[in-house]
């Protein structure tokens, strides 16, 4: 049997079965006046950025982790610089040229440090 075929018996199959059914049996089958049907929808929410704290643990200038290099390079606008405490009366010279802070950071270097 093809295919064709087979879907039009299939069709006027569940047709002639509908046209048998109780007026309860279709009334039960219909959707209520006004009822719609259910369409999933995306929706935008607002901007969830969590901000992050990042601190300096290393005088050197090597880029490697820890150093205020490596720390500006891996923020991002609205992230916080702070300085470790074990940094205190440390000078970070900078022999890599000057530090590029092209984004809104906050840096904090406490009086004590």
């Amino acid at each position: 049997m093809l295919l064709p075929t087979l879907i039009r018996q299939l069709k006027w199959k569940s047709s002639q079965e509908r046209k048998s059914w109780s007026r309860r049996e279709r009334l039960r089958h219909q959707r209520p006046e006004g009822a719609r049907r259910f369409v999933p929808q995306l929706e935008a929410l607002e901007d969830r950025t969590v901000l992050s704290i990042l601190t300096v643990t290393s005088a050197a200038d090597d880029g490697s982790a820890g150093t205020l290099r490596a720390v500006l390079a891996g923020a991002k606008s609205g992230d916080t610089i702070q300085f470790a405490s074990k940094l205190n009366g440390q000078t970070i010279t900078l022999k890599q040229g000057e530090l590029a802070i092209n984004r809104s950071l906050t840096i904090l270097c406490y009086p004590n440090l």
